[in-house]
C-alpha cells in the first residue's frame, strides 16, 4: 500500500535545489522512471541512461537532487539482486551516495524522503536505523517549518501521506504532519 504513494511523487516537477534549472519533463521522467522501476527491474537500465545521458559517468559532478536519484537506482538494483552479497553490496554503495547527497544539500526534502523511503524497508539488523530516524526526523523538521517551497505541493503532500502511513510516527509527529497537510495542502 505505501508503494502507491510513491507514486504521488510524479506529478509536477522542481527546480533543482543547487540552482541548476532542468525542463519540468526531464525531472517528471526520471521521477516516472524510477518509481516504476521499484516493481520493474527492466526499468533500471533505462534510469542509468537518463541520468548518464543528462549528466555523463561523474557522480561527483551531479548535482544533489540527481545524485540521490542514482543513490536510489543503486538502491532499486539491490533490491532486485537475487544473491544476498549483491543485495548488501548495491545497498552499501546506495547508503555511500546518499551520504553524499545529503552533505551537499542537508535541507533538501526530496534527497531525504528518499533515502528514507528506502530505510523504511530495510531490515533494522542491517545497522541503518540511526540514519532512518535521521531523516525521518529532518523530514518532519522541514515540513513543520514550511521549507520545501522547491517542491510542488502534490509531490509534499505525497511525501506526507506516506509519511503519516508508516508506522513509525510518535503522536506528536503524526500531529505535525496532519496539521500541516490540513491547513497547507486542502484543496
Amino acid at each position: 500500500m505505501l508503494k502507491k504513494y510513491f507514486l504521488l511523487l510524479l506529478l509536477p516537477t522542481i527546480i533543482f535545489s543547487n540552482g541548476l534549472e532542468k525542463d519540468k519533463s526531464f525531472l517528471e521522467n526520471l521521477r516516472n522512471t524510477y518509481y516504476n522501476a521499484v516493481e520493474d527491474d527492466e526499468l533500471i537500465d533505462t534510469l542509468e541512461s537518463i541520468i548518464s545521458t543528462n549528466f555523463g559517468e561523474d557522480e561527483s559532478q551531479f548535482p544533489s537532487l540527481i545524485l540521490a536519484y542514482q543513490a536510489g537506482t543503486e538502491a532499486l538494483k539491490s533490491k532486485h539482486a537475487f544473491w544476498p552479497f549483491v543485495k548488501m553490496s548495491k545497498l552499501n554503495d546506495s547508503m555511500d551516495l546518499f551520504r553524499v547527497a545529503v552533505s551537499k544539500d542537508p535541507e533538501n526534502l526530496e534527497i531525504r524522503f528518499l533515502r528514507y523511503s528506502i530505510l523504511y524497508y530495510v531490515p533494522g539488523v542491517l545497522g541503518y536505523d540511526d540514519v532512518e530516524d535521521l531523516d525521518k526526523a529532518k523530514i518532519i523538521e522541514l515540513i513543520r517549518e514550511g521549507n520545501y517551497t522547491n517542491l510542488e505541493n502534490s509531490i509534499t503532500k505525497g511525501i506526507i501521506e506516506f509519511m503519516l502511513r508508516t508506522d513509525q510516527l510518535s503522536e506528536v509527529e503524526s500531529k505535525i504532519l496532519n496539521d500541516k497537510i490540513e491547513l497547507a495542502f486542502d484543496e
